[in-house]
């Protein structure tokens, strides 16, 4: 067995093909058994021989193993990769035996082959996955994330699944299904209850490999080997920080013309004269996004408002503010680059048309870029350059971290079938690599990098962002959703971020969607509309209970120490010194509730009974008695209330 540590997971290999016997991550072992390659050759199971596990290269930051199987007629090479970071890649060879070699015979009888991944299910009770194919995605209903059913799942091919619990999981990702032979294209990965596991099983052949079909392997005339590539990740993949004051994000939406955060224009939340920059110092932020209106050239690095930019970071920074720009995932017309370079760079769908095509302000067309490409090397010196000239504190990327399916030829993506249909890949380890430099560029200037992403939890590109912002796609669901199609499972699992390790912040401009998020120690990230009050209110109350020093106790996992009457509110806890901030939420959608919380002191770490509590918002007393507190929330309504 060979054994590698990253920060906080071990993984274990064993002589089966170097797949992994053992993950263990948030302090548990998340598998029921050995990762193993299974299938059937002449109507039985293969009973593999030489199994094989080697230690070929050992450096800081990275391991490569080696492994092997084989049966009559067949033979499994596996090159095995361990990154710092926990992600572990798996290049599959299956080939046939050579032909004068005893058991050839055997290789045309190869009728399946299949990975199984075994895990305890009280580990794989939630999942999300990515992307939403055609048609799927509803608003109101985020059907690609939630809990996993006892009947378990199926889908077709798809380049992200993750399966795991409140506390942490695993990343199953691969770049295409190139070589996979499902007999039901429906079900070729599918997460299944077997003798009381769920098994994640990805079906990767159902027939024999078709270069091999009616062809005798010989020397000279070998049949072609069938590579299968994909990779594991579990997670949390850094350690958890529950610290949602340490960005306290202010989106400027590129409505915005450039000067107006600097006019005389907006009021102060408490009704005094200022700018826009002076409300938002007074909200608590520290960050502000500032949307396209920085740039008339969508997704660029050099500005033609030059002098408005620079007046602008310069005012930031004045106030003690950083300042991050928007960038996305296309190509400009405008950009200076267009004519030479679009058609080699640009995202292809397999029949050759271009993807995307946003239009804004001045007059161009935006089509999606594909940073598997040359582009790639541009983005990211320009960037470089970018921040050193106008002084941004890093970036506000749009999409940036999802890799779009994409067919162009000219830069590796895609590929073509034995029918000669070409289909997309999904450049995973490519940007991949292009966010490991990024990262590197921002943080060595002091800077941040937060990622919108509608959907997409792809924990080998995400990693590299301080904070993601989800739930665009779902349009706010919250209010909406009387039908029950948003579970407080759909919730921990896609928009915590506290599961993948990373901190997580809610889009929506809807109020009551801070009743969801609040439960989940995520913030509702604000503009500079009516929302940044709210948001500023619980930053202010945040701040001064000291929560970023608190201990945090989620409702799903704290009925020994909270108890409420009411079976649509629920309660989240901070508790910090014998004190407790208490997150009360009525996800009623119609009933305004009076809920009776009691708290059991000794569970808390409290010694006596506690005495007394006020609306950390209002800053009106609430009356305790007993251990317990009456409370009123509207429908879809919330309340901050600090225990003493």
């Amino acid at each position: 067995m060979i054994r590698t540590k990253v920060v906080g997971r071990t993984y274990e290999f064993g002589s089966h093909a170097a797949m992994p016997t053992g993950i263990q991550t948030a302090g548990k072992e998340i598998l029921a058994g050995p990762v193993t390659v299974a299938g059937r050759l002449y109507g039985k199971d293969i009973e593999w021989k030489s199994p094989s596990v080697s230690l070929l290269r050992q450096e800081p930051g990275l391991a490569v193993l080696c492994g092997t199987l084989e049966t009559e007629g067949v033979i499994i090479s596996m090159s095995t990769k361990i990154e710092y970071d926990g992600l572990v890649r798996f290049d599959m060879a299956v080939t046939p035996y050579l032909g004068n070699m005893k058991g050839s015979d055997k290789t045309a009888g190869l009728e399946q082959l299949w990975v199984d991944i075994p895990l305890r299910p009280e580990y794989a009770s939630l999942f999300t996955y990515w992307p939403l194919a055609g048609g799927e995605l509803k608003v109101y209903e985020p059907i690609n994330s939630g809990p996993v059913p006892a009947d378990g799942l199926t889908f077709g091919f798809k380049p992200f699944l993750w399966l795991g619990w409140e506390e942490g999981g695993l990343s199953w990702f691969s770049e295409s299904d190139r070589g996979w032979q499902p007999a039901d294209p429906a079900r070729a990965i599918t997460v299944l209850p077997v003798d009381g596991h769920m098994v994640l099983r990805l079906h990767l052949l159902d027939s024999q490999p078709g270069g091999w079909a009616g062809h005798a392997d010989s020397w000279y005339a070998p049949n072609p080997p069938v590579t299968f590539s994909f990779g594991l990740q579990a997670t949390p993949v850094k350690p958890v920080v529950e610290d949602v004051l340490a960005h306290r994000i202010v989106h400027v939406s590129y409505y915005e013309p450039l000067d107006h955060m600097r006019m005389e224009s907006h009021p102060h939340p408490d009704g005094k004269k200022g700018t826009v920059l002076d409300r938002i110092v007074a909200s608590g932020a520290n960050v502000v996004v500032m949307h396209e209106a920085w740039n008339g050239l969508q997704n660029y690095w050099l500005s033609d408002r030059a002098d408005g930019v620079k007046a602008t970071v310069k005012a930031c920074h004045k106030r003690g503010l950083k300042i991050i720009p928007y960038f996305g995932y296309e190509m400009s017309t405008l950009a200076p680059e267009w004519a030479e370079m679009h058609d080699r760079v640009l995202v292809k769908h397999p029949d050759g048309r271009y993807e995307g095509g946003w239009q804004r302000y001045p007059p161009q067309r935006d089509y999606m870029v594909c940073y598997h490409s040359e582009w790639q090397e541009k983005w990211l010196s320009g960037i470089a350059w970018m921040m050193d000239e106008y002084g941004f504190d890093g970036l506000y990327m749009d999409g940036t971290i999802m890799p779009w399916a994409c067919a162009n030829a000219a830069h590796g993506c895609g590929y073509q079938q034995a029918d000669g249909v070409r289909k997309s890949s999904f450049p995973i380890f490519a940007l991949r690599g292009m966010m490991q430099r990024l990262y590197g560029i921002v943080t060595a200037r002091g800077g941040i990098i937060t990622a919108h992403q509608s959907s997409c939890c792809l924990t080998p590109t995400l990693e590299y962002c301080h904070t993601y912002w989800d739930g665009e796609h779902i349009g706010g669901a919250f209010k909406h959703d009387k039908n029950g199609r948003f579970p407080l499972e759909v919730f921990r699992a896609e928009f915590m971020g506290r599961n993948f390790g990373i901190q997580s912040e809610f889009l929506s401009g809807q109020p009551e969607a801070i009743a969801y998020t609040l439960l989940h120690n995520v913030t509702v990230r604000p503009g500079i509309g009516g929302m940044l009050g709210i948001v500023a209110s619980i930053w202010k109350a945040f701040r001064a209970f000291g929560t970023s020093r608190a201990t945090w106790l989620p409702y799903w996992r704290n009925g020994n120490a909270v108890k409420t009457d009411a079976p649509h509110v629920y309660v989240s806890a901070y508790v910090r010194n014998g004190r407790l901030l208490l997150v009360v939420a009525n996800l009623a959608k119609e009933t305004p509730t009076d809920a009776r919380i009691t708290l059991v002191p000794v569970a808390t770490g409290h010694s006596g009974s506690f005495k007394s509590a006020r609306d950390a918002v209002a800053g009106k007393p609430v009356q305790v008695k007993a251990n317990t507190i009456a409370v009123s929330c509207e429908a879809m309504g919330w309340k901050l209330i600090e225990v003493n």
